[in-house]
């Protein structure tokens, strides 16, 4: 097992933690010097390149004045595997109050009440379940079911103290596996357990399996239940809450409720773009520009996914150019402007096809019409690939611009290709929304514009 004193250390704050030093704190665990790396900025760490994985992540709960998460961070840095499931995450939090969804992601918070002895103790412990408890827990050596079934059963016996981390992993394995029964019996158990001051995550995680499981009106019932009881429940239980009021068809609730969180917590580039989502949904595309806007504005700062960022934000910039009678003008202008920025970025072969489907809907709209057909037969061969927002894009322009076919296959991707929504929000998100958007009213407003270019 790796000793805590061979760990790898990444740090990235911006600001110094007034009570604790965290360089202090690492060499008095018996880190050496020479294998920490202290960096001031997402950025910084998001665009360089380490020759290796990182044992422990020291982070903050925030950057930029809250418009940064950590969450987006330890995301970005999962994906380049500079860290991953066995990394100690450590979080420092300037307020121990603020349960974000950023906060779950931290094995161990710093908090200002904190005192660097007690938090080295508590670094150490978890330091020693990361590396001795998931190790243990990895399935690709393990060729059946059965086998994993009687290690864990072999760990309930002998690793008493790592119990709950076993169940927990054990039930987010069936909840991937949709293996729903046995994911809400491990995760009811998890909750029911006591000492444990903040059951955000797993009750969340249950009514996510209760989703999953076709149990959209008992997870409903469950979620008003807690949401109404004393006890107080982080960002995460407003992020099921919000699945939940789309299934039922209230996308004004949902907003509202997602709204409300993100000015209690902050958002996250997924919490930012399924608001995004729920504006043009609603029909409401000048929020959607807002909100867009606002992710755009976080990928800048991170230096990632930038291209499709700007690509979402032109998207409801061209609903709002359609849908404007005086503002057509100052539009396209900026449409203009924008599409310019597009041509310095690289794009990936998706983005491609998203900017496509951008360009025709501009052609649409300047009276410039080209073959829409082969665009969306193009983008219909690489469905799989494309963003969720260029899907919802591509069904509102199949509506008035393509055959039935092509429609029927976008519609029915976005349906069925689902996910976890407490692991990937935007494609859950996607599939409640398309079955309350007033597609035939966009086709009907297409028509009535294309009749006006054609009388000018």
């Amino acid at each position: 097992m790796l000793k805590l004193r061979d760990a790898n250390v990444l740090i990235i704050k911006e600001f110094p933690n007034k009570n604790i030093s965290i360089s202090s704190l690492m060499l008095s665990l018996g880190i050496k010097q020479h294998k920490i790396i202290h960096l001031n900025s997402p950025h910084e760490a998001l665009n360089r390149t380490f020759h290796g994985r990182f044992d422990i992540l020291i982070c903050d709960q925030s950057f930029r004045k809250n418009t940064v998460k950590s969450q987006d961070l330890i995301l970005e840095l999962r994906k380049s595997k500079t860290i991953d499931e066995r990394s100690t995450i450590i979080m420092d939090c300037a307020d121990s109050s603020i349960r974000d969804s950023s906060y779950y992601f931290g094995d161990v918070h710093l908090k200002p009440e904190d005192n660097q002895r007690d938090i080295s103790v508590l670094i150490r412990k978890v330091f020693e379940k990361k590396n001795k408890v998931w190790p243990l827990l990895q399935r690709n050596d393990i060729e059946c079911a059965d086998e994993m079934e009687k290690r864990y059963q072999f760990f309930e016996q002998h690793y008493f103290e790592y119990q709950y981390d076993f169940k927990l992993n054990r039930a987010h394995h069936h909840l991937v596996k949709r293996e729903l029964k046995q994911a809400t019996e491990l995760y009811g158990a998890l909750i029911k357990e006591a000492g444990k001051r903040d059951y955000s995550l797993e009750i969340s995680l249950f009514l996510n399996a209760l989703v999953l499981n076709a149990q959209s009106d008992d997870a409903l019932e469950l979620y008003n239940k807690f949401n109404s009881a004393k006890f107080q429940l982080g960002q995460p239980f407003d992020e099921i809450g919000t699945l939940l009021m789309l299934q039922n068809g209230s996308i004004q609730d949902a907003y509202r409720l997602l709204t409300r969180s993100g000015s209690r917590w902050g958002l996250s580039l997924a919490h930012q773009t399924s608001l995004a989502l729920m504006s043009i949904a609603a029909g409401r595309y000048d929020d959607a520009l807002v909100h867009f806007s606002s992710g755009l504005n976080t990928a800048k700062l991170i230096n990632r996914d930038v291209a499709q960022h700007t690509l979402n934000y032109l998207f409801a910039l061209l609903m709002l150019w359609m849908r404007s009678e005086e503002g057509s003008g100052l539009y396209e202008k900026k449409f203009d402007q924008v599409v310019k920025e597009m041509s310095r970025h690289k794009l990936t072969d998706s983005e491609s096809q998203h900017l496509a489907l951008i360009q025709l809907h501009a052609e649409f709209l300047t009276g410039a019409r080209q073959s829409a057909e082969s665009v969306l037969d193009s983008f219909t061969r690489k469905l799989d690939k494309v963003s969720s927002v260029a899907k919802i894009h591509a069904l509102f322009l199949s509506t008035g611009l393509s055959n039935k076919d092509n429609l029927t296959l976008i519609f029915d991707n976005l349906l069925y290709h689902d996910s976890v929504f407490m692991f990937e929000p935007l494609p859950p998100v996607c599939a409640a929304l398309v079955k309350r958007i007033d597609f035939k009213q966009f086709a009907s407003d297409m028509k009535r514009f294309n009749r006006e270019k054609v009388a000018e």
